[in-house]
């Protein structure tokens, strides 16, 4: 080995001398050439080091190179690792359950399931002002959140289901009140 620049040069490359915490040696300081005011990029003096031969580089390269086992042997299924991934990207997302951005979507749902739920009651039951207020409500919030950064999906979701909810409730107070008036009235005529 020889010292060049503060540095021990070994035949397979560079590495750093070793730090000594006596004060009587400093660090070696990087010397930098002059450089004019607008340009703040650092030129180094020191030698670049010497390319390594094809035999260094191949060793390099089978040290780094994994074992790959079988799921059952490393333990890591790669499925597992990618739901690890996936579930982590929804907890760290803008809208993911950090936020009230997901929360306020995800409670909203009560409302489309019990509007769901309101299917199985008589037609006479639905309320024109309370439909019309979920149907509008689901189609101009569908809209918002997808012109929102970032796009906030499960909003976007409920706010279809309301508007069909709403939307399939009101063509049923509608038939009740309107055209079933008309195929009720047909019958008692011709009798």
């Amino acid at each position: 080995m020889r010292e060049e620049g503060g540095m021990h040069r070994i035949l397979v490359g560079w590495a750093p001398r070793p730090l000594s915490l006596s004060p009587s040696t400093t660090p070696p300081q990087r010397q930098v050439d002059s450089v004019p005011k607008g340009d703040r990029r650092r030129r180094p003096t020191e030698p670049s080091p010497p390319p390594l031969t094809s035999a260094v580089a191949g060793a390099r390269r089978r040290s780094k190179r994994k074992i790959v086992k079988s799921p059952k042997e490393s333990g890591n299924c790669p499925i597992v690792s990618m739901a690890a991934t996936k579930l982590q990207a929804f907890w760290n997302h803008p809208a993911g359950p950090k936020t009230i951005h997901f929360w306020a979507p995800t409670f909203k749902w009560g409302i489309s399931i019990a509007n769901i739920a309101d299917f199985a009651k008589p037609p006479e039951k639905i309320s024109y002002p309370q439909q019309v207020a979920v149907a509008c409500t689901g189609l101009i919030w569908s809209r918002y959140s997808l012109v929102i950064t970032p796009k906030n999906w499960n909003l976007f979701s409920v706010n279809v289901a309301m508007a069909g909810t709403g939307l399939y409730q009101l063509s049923r107070k509608i038939r009740q009140d309107y055209l079933s008036d008309e195929k009720d009235a047909a019958p008692q005529l011709e009798a």
